[in-house]
């Protein structure tokens, strides 16, 4: 489970990053607050100040990933206690504040840390909720296991390929129009 899904999401992300947002550039340094399985790319708009994404594939084998983004304004991969950072992603200024900082960026486009997921309908929050208040009990315990099934079993390579390449559409979308963005604004405070 997840292994075919896994590669191919990287695959997937991989060319998108190079087509949408060639700035970013793989990052292949050490760590010790990367895990095994992450890709990370980089853009340094301006030393010491490094942007990073990162790619994060379920590290319980599960078919689904997330994105993480964030910056080191010491000119080195960021090396925090806890990732993503504590304070929560565009509520003010605190995070702007910090020299190293990672956060989600579904958390940074939805207000929620939200995983992208083989078999999960992507729903905003509100519609999410809307659904849910009328749905039974019975519906809602189908829906679920039937999530979970899918999210757990094993995919072969071509139906891995198929189900990752609208999810990391989505996610390269979101990137693109609103982590990019997020970044870029912070670099322009970092400027003055």
């Amino acid at each position: 489970m997840g292994k075919a899904f896994n590669q191919a999401v990287r695959a997937c992300f991989a060319r998108s990053i190079a087509e949408r947002l060639p700035r970013f550039e793989p990052w292949r340094g050490k760590s010790p607050t990367l895990f095994s399985g992450e890709r990370v790319w980089r853009w340094v708009p301006l030393e010491p100040l490094h942007c990073f994404v990162l790619l994060v594939t379920s590290p319980k084998g599960y078919n689904e990933f997330t994105v993480e983004l964030g910056w080191s304004r010491l000119a080195r991969f960021p090396e925090l206690s806890m990732r993503p950072s504590p304070e929560r992603p565009g509520r003010g200024e605190a995070e702007r504040e910090r020299e190293e900082y990672i956060c989600r960026l579904p958390e940074l486009a939805w207000g929620e840390d939200r995983w992208w997921r083989v078999g999960e309908e992507r729903a905003s929050p509100v519609e999410a909720d809307a659904a849910a208040e009328g749905a039974r009990p019975e519906a809602i315990a189908a829906d679920l296991l039937a999530q979970a099934i899918s999210q757990t079993r094993a995919l072969s390579a071509d139906e891995a390929r198929r189900v990752a390449a609208p999810l990391v559409a989505e996610a390269i979308a979101q990137l693109a129009t609103v982590g990019v963005p997020y970044l870029e604004r912070f670099v322009a405070t970092f400027r003055r």
